[in-house]
């Protein structure tokens, strides 16, 4: 299954970044990292349990964001999660270690509808 989504977030609609340059993504669209063999794509938000900014909770939640990743011929599927009232996490995956943020925040007077979330990353060698 992954395969099949990779094939539609790979093609030349990839959007071309560099190296240590911050970009956002909406659901279904990818990036490709200029000079090296890297695509990343964001399938979906995979759910969203964050504490509202405007309630008390007990616990701060987290949301779970799933990516393709392209690199060199191979791909795999990532979940990558973010804690709750955090800053931007980071993940390590293969040479690279990939910065990331999940908005909007939840507000407890409106739902986040799927094709609102944008994932705002950033990928850098990993060690530098």
């Amino acid at each position: 299954m992954a395969l099949s989504l990779l094939v539609g977030c790979s093609g030349d609609n990839a959007r071309k970044v560099e190296l240590g340059e911050k970009f956002t993504l909406a659901p279904g669209q990818s990036a490709s990292v200029a000079g090296e063999q890297l695509k990343i794509g964001f399938v979906e938000m995979t759910g969203d349990s964050r504490c509202p900014s405007d309630v008390v909770c007990i616990q701060a939640g987290d949301v779970k964001c799933l990516v393709d990743i392209a690199y060199k011929g191979t791909s795999r599927s990532l979940t990558l999660t973010q804690p709750g009232l955090s800053g931007s996490p980071d993940t390590d995956f293969e040479a690279y270690r990939i910065a990331f943020d999940v908005q909007p925040y939840p507000v407890s007077t409106k739902q986040i509808q799927p094709e609102e979330y944008r994932l705002t990353l950033t990928v850098n060698r990993a060690g530098s």
